[in-house]
């Protein structure tokens, strides 16, 4: 009768132990799912949502009329009624703004940063903030852009996020660009076998975004990029920036910006510098 107590007691003590051990399993798992969604609560979610643009029925025509434009010998090209600016990045090192004001410029894009044409990595332009305080400082108009190797609308997304992160209580005047390109010098980049449509979407979901945020997106295209990245009656939905270094400008389409120039020479500027027309208001 002994034997069969001490039996028992060891059986029910075995219980209580494994009880125990399971009430501590399931009060750490309580405490670590706590802690998982305190985490979801206190971190900021992405957020990914965009204005969907509506196809344009037409490509809106060009009314830049070719015989007004004149000529400087410094290389500077006049129109009636537009104004003068430089786009800026890193490449160039020093810029002195307050010559950039006696010298008729009125405003300047900005790039705020790049993602990696290889790695993918986004950057911020170790220049732009300096840039935007001297232009601030001396009342210039300041526009933004972005060189983009997204290579679907997510990623076009979170550089319009990053865009916005670094945008955050600073003031701009000017649409924000975005900038896709080929890259000449590098056989194996990221975007380079993105399809028109593919790179459409990105081209759209980055000034989606933008547009979602209260913020003016434009997209940066030369002719060649029109006739290979693009469906133009989609991304006509937003200003463009257009670039042709020549004298004349020979895009049959509506452009609300002209880089005429990737080769000026500025006062207040070392290397040479792209320079700009804007058109209207």
């Amino acid at each position: 009768m002994r034997k069969k107590t001490r039996k028992y007691v060891r059986k029910r003590r075995k219980r209580l132990r494994l009880k125990a051990k399971y009430r501590n399993y399931l009060f750490l798992l309580s405490i670590l799912l706590i802690i998982i969604l305190l985490f979801i609560m206190i971190i900021p979610k992405n957020d990914y949502k965009i204005i969907s643009p509506q196809s344009v029925s037409s490509i809106p025509s060009s009314n830049i009329d070719n015989t007004k434009f004149s000529y400087e010998d410094n290389g500077i090209i006049n129109y009636p009624d537009a104004q003068l600016g430089i786009d800026l990045s890193m490449h160039q090192s020093d810029v002195d703004f307050s010559l950039l004001k006696q010298q008729g410029i009125e405003f300047v894009f900005i790039r705020l940063g790049y993602r990696g044409y290889q790695s993918g990595k986004l950057n911020l332009d170790e220049k732009f903030e300096e840039f935007y305080e001297q232009a601030r400082k001396y009342d210039l108009d300041i526009g933004i852009y972005f060189f983009s190797q997204a290579i679907n609308e997510k990623e076009a997304i979170e550089e319009a996020n990053f865009v916005l992160k670094h945008l955050k209580g600073k003031k701009i005047d000017l649409p924000i660009a975005y900038d896709l390109e080929r890259i000449d010098y590098d056989e194996d980049y990221r975007t380079k076998d993105l399809s028109i449509e593919q790179k459409t979407q990105n081209a759209l979901a980055f000034c989606g975004r933008l547009a979602y945020k209260q913020q003016q997106p434009m997209i940066y295209l030369n002719q060649d990029i029109a006739n290979t990245f693009y469906d133009l009656e989609q991304i006509y939905s937003y200003p463009i920036w257009y670039a042709q270094y020549s004298d004349l400008p020979s895009y049959p389409y509506e452009y609300a910006y002209w880089q005429f120039s990737d080769s000026g020479k500025i006062l207040g500027i070392k290397e040479e510098v792209d320079l700009n027309l804007r058109f209207g208001s």
